[in-house]
């Protein structure tokens, strides 16, 4: 059985005040991420360490390579852009 914690969470501006406005591109340059860090929810923290301790992107960002539960998982960019419904950009 999983046990669910809750996610704590950093606003950008706390973090910039924190870190200082230099901060600002490393948080910003991925759509999204700030709203992640910002977003409250429930996470099984030995997921979590788990998918980002075996997470591989690959370089020319086609897809992403991890295990969860013992598995490994190639998730290809198109099937993600398919499911979310996003335009491919460029990187």
């Amino acid at each position: 059985m999983a046990v669910f914690k809750s996610q704590r969470v950093c606003n950008i501006e706390t973090i910039v005040a924190a870190a200082g406005e230099h901060i600002r591109p490393y948080l910003a340059y991925l759509p999204g991420l700030t709203d992640l860090l910002g977003q409250t929810g429930l996470y099984v923290p030995s997921w979590v360490r788990q998918f980002y301790a075996t997470l591989w992107i690959d370089p020319q960002h086609r897809y992403i390579h991890f295990a969860f539960r013992g598995r490994d998982y190639r998730l290809m960019s198109s099937r993600v852009r398919e499911i979310l419904r996003l335009q491919e950009q460029p990187v």
